[in-house]
Order: C-alpha cells, then sequence, then structure tokens
C-alpha cells in the first residue's frame, strides 16, 4: 500500500464480516499493520447463516482528509 510513492508504514488495517442482519454486530476477522514495505496479509474466519461481506478498513495519514477509508472486498480474493 502506497501513499503517493512512498510505502504506508505502520498503517492499522482491519478486515470485518459486515453483518446486515439486525442484532448482528459486524465481525473483526484481523487487525494487522503494514511493514516497512507497506504491505500487509489479513486472516480471519467467522461463521454465518448466510454469505460473508469481507471489508477491509485502513486507518491511515496518507495526505487526505479522510483518515478511514472502507473498501468492500470481492469474493475471489478469499477461500471460503
Amino acid at each position: 500500500m502506497y501513499c503517493g510513492d512512498r510505502p504506508l508504514r505502520n498503517t492499522r488495517v482491519r478486515i470485518y464480516d459486515v453483518d446486515r442482519v439486525p442484532g448482528d454486530s459486524d465481525d473483526l476477522l484481523d487487525e494487522r499493520f503494514t511493514d516497512a514495505n507497506g504491505e500487509f496479509r489479513l486472516d480471519g474466519t467467522t461463521r454465518e447463516l448466510t454469505t460473508i461481506e469481507p471489508v477491509l478498513v485502513v486507518y491511515h495519514d496518507c495526505e487526505d482528509e479522510n483518515t478511514v477509508r472502507f473498501f468492500p472486498i470481492a469474493r475471489h480474493w478469499f477461500q471460503l
């Protein structure tokens, strides 16, 4: 992950399963920090009655007024 042309180091990244069922809170699947190269790997498991809706959340300080970004993730990135 980069901020302009520099690696986004020591940046908190989380992956959640967003739950749309009322009363069922979102599940934090994993949380890590990027390495010196801006790279990271997240792993997680959950049990759901419906298809999971994974979302990547990035907490950053890149030249941007939004310091938290949410990215829906395509299912083909996962082993289900």
